[in-house]
């Protein structure tokens, strides 16, 4: 597997472009998915003038086949995806009575950008997307990426990377 070492010139690069193709439908809040979409949606809140917050979704390999699962006041399991959040607000899931927080409550109609650094095959970010858009359906939720190895028309996109290069960003 060949790596692409991504510089801080490149990723403000990246987040000017996005910035410039959002910029006409400015989200009122940005969610960043934690970790590497922190450091993007804090970059994008700056230049577009929003409030953010983060969400935070991993993957687990080891974890397979099971349902709904709750770890703990601040994590919900869904089949192998972990969801953790901050604790002030809560919203039902759509799945159980179980919980998962934000660090601000969504108003109707408010428009949410979810931002993440890259999109390996799409499950972190379809599970995220998926959630807001069953609690909140009343929000409009877009998102976007810097990098993704998978074609997706919904997102905008700085840049396709081909499966089989690992990417380093300078944070790591």
């Amino acid at each position: 597997m060949k790596t692409k070492n991504i510089s801080w010139n490149e990723v403000m690069k990246g987040c000017r472009n996005i910035a410039d193709k959002i910029k006409l439908n400015k989200p009122k809040v940005i969610i960043g998915v934690s970790r590497g979409g922190c450091v993007i949606a804090t970059i994008l809140s700056h230049m577009l003038g929003c409030e953010m917050g983060v969400v935070s979704c991993k993957r687990y390999q080891h974890r397979k086949n099971f349902s709904v699962k709750n770890t703990g006041k601040d994590a919900v399991w869904v089949n192998d995806v972990k969801l953790d959040t901050d604790e002030i607000f809560t919203y039902e899931t759509p799945w159980s009575n179980k919980r998962i927080a934000f660090h601000r409550a969504f108003s109707k109609d408010e428009a949410i950008l979810v931002v993440d650094d890259i999109i390996d095959d799409g499950v972190t970010m379809k599970f995220t997307l998926d959630w807001l858009k069953k609690t909140l359906p009343r929000n409009q939720v877009e998102h976007v990426t810097l990098y993704s190895k998978i074609p997706c028309s919904s997102a905008v996109i700085y840049e396709f990377i081909s499966k089989n290069t690992w990417v380093k960003f300078p944070w790591e």
